[in-house]
């Protein structure tokens, strides 16, 4: 996961995996920083790294992500 901080402030995280819908969650306030996370964020990061884990494995992208990456690429 890339997380992109926004001038002046906000950030969007981006999966790093093809394989998932390309942005993972974003903010328009604050910057991100990983480091002092909340326990609910540490979670839903171990939560979606294993669904990303499986879907590498997988090899073959659901229908609905690959409309979503070609959208973010045209």
């Amino acid at each position: 996961m890339y997380a992109i901080n926004l001038i002046p402030e906000g950030y969007v995280l981006i999966s790093a995996s093809r394989f998932t819908f390309p942005v993972l969650g974003y903010s328009m306030t604050g910057v991100y920083t990983g480091e002092n996370e909340p326990e609910n964020y540490l979670a839903w990061t171990r939560y979606f790294g294993r669904q990303v884990e499986f879907a590498d494995q997988s090899e073959n992208p659901a229908p609905e992500i690959i409309a979503a990456r070609k959208k973010y690429t045209e």
